[in-house]
Order: C-alpha cells, then sequence, then structure tokens
C-alpha cells in the first residue's frame, strides 16, 4: 500500500504493518523530536549537579525543579506532540485542522520551556509565569489540531479516546502547575506536597502514560511485529487509571489518606494491566531483535520496578523523599525516556527517508542507510540510559550522593550517544538530499 508524500485531504489511509503514516507540513514531527534530543542532553547534564540533591532528599530544590521540567515537558511532552502529529491522522483518518497551527504552537512551547526552566533555575516566580501562558499557548496549538480526531475519527476511535485523556490529565497538570506559580507570586498559600505529588502523576502516568497504552496499542505491535493483539485490557485501562488520577489527586491536595490509597490502588491496578498488555507484544514478537526493540524491553523492565516502588510508596509514607525521587527517577528516566527512544529509533528514520524521497531523491540508497542506523552505538546508548536510570535511583533511595552523581554522569554520557546518533542521521539526510534527483 502506498502512501502520498505531500497529502492534502482531510484525511489519510490507515498503513499497513511497517506503512508510513503522513502529515503536512512535513518536518513538524522531525523538529519536535529534534526539541526532544535537545532536551534530552540539556537534562541529562543537568541531572550530574541535580542528582546529590535528590540523594539527600531535597526533591524541591531549583536544580531538581528545572531538571525535572527539562524531562516532563521538553521530552516526555515534546515527543508526545511530535507522535501524535505524525501518528494520529493516518491512524484516526482525520487530519490536522491547520498544520500552520502546529507550528505556531511549536515554537510557543518551545519559547515557554526556556522561560520556564529559567523561573525555576533562578526561582523567579514571574518568568515561570509567563513561560506558563506560552507554554499554554503551546500546548493549546497542539491539541487544537490533534483533538478533533477525538469526535470525528472514521477509524480507531480507542487511540483517539486515549489521546483525550492523555490531554485532559495534562490539562490537569498545568493548572495545578499554575496554582503553585500564584503561590510563589504571593496569591495564595498552598499545599506544596500534595499539589506536586498529584501535579507529576497527572504527568507521568495522565499524559505519558495513557497515550503509550493508546498509541502504543497499534504502534509497539506494529514495530515487534506481534501478532494481533487483545484490545480487552486497552477498553478499561483509561477509565480505571482516569478515575485513579482523579481520586489520588484530590486525597493529596486535600489531604485525605484514604482518597490517595483508593486513588493509588486504582492506578497500580491499571499499570498492571498495562504491563501484561506489553508483556503480550513481546511475547508474540516475530521482528528480529534490534536497538528499537531493546529500548522498548528496557523501558518495560523499569516500569515494572516503577510499578513495585510506586506501591512502596504509596504503602509506607514514611519513604517519602528519597522513596518518592527514587519512584520517579523510575518512572520518569527510566519506563518514560527509554520508551520514547526505542520509538525514535523507529519513527525518525522513517520520517525522513519518507522526506527525502518526496524531494525525488534516490530512495533505495537513502532507505538503506537511514532505516540502519549506527547499531553499535544504539546499543551502547541502551546500556548507559537503562543501566544508569535504574542506578540513580538505587542510590538516591539508599542516600548516596557521590554513587547519584556518578549514576547521572553515566546517563549523562548516553544522552551524548543519543545526540551523536541524532546528528549522525541528519548528516546522512543532508548528503543525501545534495545528490541529483532522479528523472
Amino acid at each position: 500500500m502506498s502512501l502520498p508524500i505531500h497529502g492534502t485531504g482531510p484525511a489519510h489511509p490507515l498503513p499497513q504493518h511497517g506503512a508510513d503514516p503522513v502529515v503536512r507540513p512535513p518536518w513538524l514531527p522531525v523538529a519536535w523530536f529534534a526539541t526532544t534530543v535537545a532536551w534530552l542532553l540539556l537534562g541529562a547534564v543537568g541531572l550530574v549537579s541535580a542528582a546529590p540533591d535528590l540523594a539527600l532528599g531535597l526533591v524541591f530544590s531549583p536544580r531538581v525543579v528545572t531538571v525535572t521540567h527539562c524531562f516532563t515537558l521538553g521530552v516526555l511532552t515534546g515527543a508526545i506532540f511530535g507522535a501524535l502529529h505524525q501518528f494520529i491522522p493516518a491512524v484516526t483518518g482525520v487530519g490536522p485542522r491547520h498544520p500552520w497551527v502546529g507550528v505556531a504552537g511549536f515554537w510557543a512551547f518551545q519559547a515557554g520551556l526556556v522561560l520556564l526552566l529559567a523561573g525555576f533555575w533562578t526561582w523567579l516566580p514571574g518568568w515561570q509565569a509567563a513561560g506558563w501562558v506560552l507554554l499554554f499557548v503551546g500546548v493549546g496549538g497542539a491539541g487544537w489540531n490533534t483533538l478533533p480526531a477525538r469526535r470525528h475519527a472514521h477509524r480507531n476511535r480507542q487511540v483517539a479516546t486515549y489521546v483525550t485523556l492523555g490531554h485532559s490529565a495534562l490539562g490537569l497538570a498545568m493548572a495545578l502547575a499554575l496554582v503553585r506559580i500564584g503561590d510563589g507570586l504571593g496569591w495564595w498559600v498552598t499545599s506544596r506536597e500534595g499539589l506536586v505529588a498529584a501535579h507529576f502523576h497527572l504527568g507521568a502516568l495522565g499524559l505519558g502514560t495513557l497515550t503509550a497504552v493508546g498509541v502504543g496499542s497499534k504502534m509497539l505491535p506494529a514495530f515487534l511485529g506481534s501478532r494481533q493483539p487483545d484490545d480487552r485490557p486497552v477498553r478499561w485501562i483509561g477509565w480505571v487509571a482516569s478515575a485513579g488520577l482523579l481520586l489520588f489527586s484530590a486525597g493529596a491536595i486535600a489531604p485525605v489518606r484514604p482518597l490517595t490509597l483508593a486513588g493509588g490502588l486504582l492506578m497500580l491496578a491499571a499499570a498492571v494491566g498495562h504491563l501484561g498488555a506489553l508483556g503480550s507484544y513481546f511475547a508474540t514478537r516475530t521482528n528480529r531483535f534490534d536497538p528499537a526493540a531493546g529500548f522498548l524491553l528496557a523501558a518495560t523492565v523499569c516500569y515494572a520496578l516503577a510499578i513495585g516502588a510506586g506501591a512502596a510508596v504509596l504503602a509506607l509514607p514514611s519513604l517519602r523523599g528519597r522513596g518518592w525521587a527514587a519512584y520517579a527517577i523510575l518512572a520518569l528516566l527510566g519506563w518514560l525516556v527509554l520508551l520514547i527512544a526505542g520509538v525514535m529509533h523507529r519513527v525518525v528514520p522513517r520520517i525522513l527517508t519518507l522526506r527525502v524521497a518526496g524531494m525525488g531523491r534516490r530512495l533505495t540508497r537513502v532507505d538503506q542507510r537511514l532505516e540502519f542506523i549506527l547499531t553499535p552505538l544504539a546499543w551502547a546508548c541502551l546500556v548507559l540510559l537503562a543501566g544508569a536510570a535504574v542506578l540513580l535511583a538505587l542510590t538516591v533511595g539508599l542516600g548516596n550522593p557521590t554513587g547519584a552523581r556518578h549514576a547521572a554522569t553515566a546517563y549523562a554520557a548516553g544522552a551524548v550517544l543519543a545526540t551523536a546518533q541524532a546528528l549522525h542521521v541528519v548528516r546522512l539526510v543532508r548528503r543525501s538530499s545534495a545528490e541529483p534527483a532522479q528523472t
């Protein structure tokens, strides 16, 4: 089944296994993914200085807050928006309302993130507020373009539903962030720990994991060559997780311990159900085990570790501080970042292959180059990122600042290798673009 490189209609045909979805403007998903790599590198470098604070239990220090948002907004949210602009039109049959609104949203998001992080690092609430406004504009532009898929999807409405649930969680997370910024501006007084706990879970479980459940139910089996997966778990995971998020957030903010426990148990049940679905994808895998699959497997292992750590923290409130930090590291740097890295190792080369082919270049040579990335570099990156994430969680949980710094340094080295891989692909694209077009 062939796809037009520059499709202009409101809907695109659903690709078969191995086919590539198309979106306009074609460079927008790549731009989101490129900034994802940049924020990964910046966050990993900052993590070296923030890791000792985490090991000492200083989870609200400016360095920790800044680095955390490099990963949650720069890496996680950026990668999700890139994937949605590429994947949703092909899967749901509904294209963006206006592609150039997505472009404006992209730039507003990046500018807002820079301002927000500067405000966190210097702890200037005015800068934080200005960054939040620009981020709101950027998220609104991306959402305005992709959310119509929920109402008008011609197929795969379940995927569109998960996109809506993820965006709704992101909206609530941003609302809580504004509440915290207002606290810093002296508008009111809030409970910091409860708000931050709710804010983190709305981002990591709400936006990140719910999007992974919905989009991943179609994308990951195709990557792994899995047999037709059982969709029954996907039908209930999103609703159970969303109910758990609402109860947990209300209980954490109030604070009301029974609500927190009830919400936490629902979130754990949804996470365990999703973990089982991921296991079925690997159990029926038929494709070769390449670095992309390796990243996905490592992410799944970290996901299981994060579920165990989350259950321990929920059951034992005395583990607050370093225990929460270790759990957050496994969930964010282990599960979500490794998942994103695995998806990018498979998606980005294909997007760029289609892009060069659409320029009339020699597709065969480009395809051979871009589909086969620097495999040793990819494996080395995987070992460093996955191993360092687990080691960082362990040293932080044990309260070892020196070990945490060493683990963060290894994670930064993995981010450097990921950046080198991205630059390698860009160099090949530029070289291929300079070749004569086919006649």
